[in-house]
């Protein structure tokens, strides 16, 4: 067990202990961070945007890239990763159903050496990140030179296909169109250990000045009960009918996995609609996406809600804090995360307001001053690598100096407390590892386990998350040893999180010192 450690533990692990425990030499201001907190970052890899950083490159230097985000996110104290797995009607997973992406190998329906998906779950875990599929649900390719494999949908039924300018999208007025999509994230969800499916804002494209989304076969052959006149709410009935069923499917099959959707960030306009934000938007949900995503909260279709609010505060068009009162405002009960634009922070292209060193962390402090607010998720991982105007050292020294669980429990049956916690020491650390009880229950089963670090041995310090040394997937843990002695000893317990976000009661504490 200990011979091998280190060959698979994470560097981010063995890194955030050195940080804990000369935790009280650093003196930051700081607003306190909470216990429950969703702290996201998308990996994009439509186009190579953020993972692999080359297609082709091979199994181990496309692994290396996904652990140095991974190893990142962790070192900020992230928890959820969400891990683009269909970007263009192709796959990052084993699938009967869609072909490989190209964006691994070059090729669209080649295949890796690995199985991505698998890979990033195993190293997530490990971390204590969880993972989240994300799809795109209907864009195949952007421009014509493209070529499809013969596997892909579109090349098995053209007549699916609209071709909006150059770009090609499957019509989602057509039942085989969504059921394709329903049956290829049931396909995930049944082989992979997955935390949730998350769909992007990719419903109906984006509309382009002078262009035309042709669908008028579909929906002269599938009118439903509409009227010619009522092609809008047609087009919105069809993306209703698309969340309504993976919801009921992905539950169906296991109900712990979350289904989480991220849409643009305005839904309407008040000068649309009463109901809508004080904003002016060009793009709107309801009438350019044909996403109507308060009527998805309204009937509980969702288990959260991740709006791509990528505006600054006192932005005149769209103000993110306006903005996140009215999501939250509007959440029905659903946790709402707010999706951060990192990329433009820094960015003199983007205006003044993104040049200021504390509009990231003022975004963050916002959210937790809002009840409704769960969260944040960053756009994208391989910005955390900019590190624009010092975000790193904000997010370790005082936005997240503490780490968090992620989302809240949503089951009451917490699972067992982990038993026989126990202790190797060794000339570079203490291995403290654990067992759990037999438990044949699903619901029970450990996902992560938290470890606690106090100088106290008070049994309550699991509410206070500045307590969290670790959160692991793994039933073991190493404690590097100290350049000084401690005058004190240190207290260590653990407690396990099911895959529902519900923690244990702690274990027996365990008492170590130099």
């Amino acid at each position: 067990m200990f011979d091998n450690f280190f060959s698979k533990t994470s560097k981010c692990a063995i890194v955030a202990w050195s940080i804990i425990l000369q935790a009280s030499a650093i003196t930051v201001p700081t607003q306190k961070s909470p216990k429950y907190e969703v702290r996201g970052v998308w990996i994009a890899t439509v186009a190579n945007i953020d993972w692999p950083a080359k297609q082709g490159t091979g199994a181990e230097v496309q692994k290396a890239d996904l652990i140095r985000i991974l190893d990142k996110a962790c070192s900020l104290n992230l928890n959820v990763v969400f891990l683009q797995v269909k970007p263009m009607g192709d796959a990052f997973y084993k699938s009967s159903l869609s072909p490989w992406s190209r964006y691994l190998t070059g090729v669209q329906g080649k295949a890796p050496e690995y199985d991505p998906l698998q890979f990033a779950l195993e190293a997530c875990h490990e971390r204590g990140l969880s993972l989240h599929a994300w799809f795109n649900p209907f864009r195949i390719k952007n421009f014509d030179g493209e070529i499809l494999a013969p596997n892909n949908i579109a090349t098995l039924h053209p007549e699916y296909v609209v071709k909006y300018g150059k770009k090609w999208w499957l019509d989602p007025g057509i039942p085989a169109v969504r059921k394709n999509l329903v049956d290829d994230i049931a396909e995930v969800v049944s082989r992979y250990d997955i935390d949730g499916i998350h769909l992007d804002d990719y419903f109906y494209p984006y509309p382009e000045t002078g262009m035309v989304f042709n669908d008028n076969g579909s929906f002269k052959k599938y009118p439903g009960t509409y009227k010619p006149s009522e092609k809008e709410a047609w087009r919105r009935k069809n993306v209703e009918i698309l969340v309504s069923d993976l919801h009921k499917t992905i539950k169906s099959i296991k109900p712990w996995v979350q289904f989480g959707v991220s849409p643009f960030g305005v839904w309407r306009n008040r000068t649309d609609d009463e109901r809508g934000s004080d904003t002016q938007a060009g793009i709107r949900n309801y009438d350019d996406l044909n996403a109507d995503v308060l009527e998805w909260l309204k009937r509980g279709y969702l288990d959260y809600l991740v709006p791509q609010i990528y505006w600054n505060i006192g932005f005149k068009a769209a103000d993110y804090q306006k903005l996140s009162h009215w999501w939250g405002n509007n959440s029905q009960n659903i946790p709402i995360i707010n999706g951060i634009a990192l990329y433009k922070s820094g960015v003199k292209s983007y205006g003044t307001s993104w040049m200021k060193t504390g509009e990231i962390a003022n975004q963050i402090y916002l959210t937790r001053s809002l009840e409704e607010i769960e969260g944040v998720a960053f756009f994208s991982s391989s910005h955390l690598f900019r590190n624009p105007l010092g975000f790193e050292e904000a997010m370790k020294k005082s936005v997240f100096k503490s780490k968090a669980l992620a989302f809240k429990c949503t089951n009451q049956n917490a699972p067992d407390a982990p038993i026989n916690l126990r202790n190797k020491k060794t000339e570079k650390g203490n291995f403290l590892y654990w067992d759990m009880p037999n438990n044949d229950d699903t619901i029970k089963n450990p996902r992560f386990y938290v470890v606690y670090q106090t100088f106290d041995d008070n049994n309550n310090l699991i509410d206070n998350p500045e307590n969290i040394a670790l959160i692991t997937g793994r039933n073991i843990c190493f404690i590097p040893k100290q350049n000084a002695k401690r005058s004190k000893p240190v207290y260590y317990t653990i407690t396990s999180v099911s895959k529902y976000g519900c923690e244990s009661k702690p274990s027996t504490w365990i008492r170590l010192k130099d």
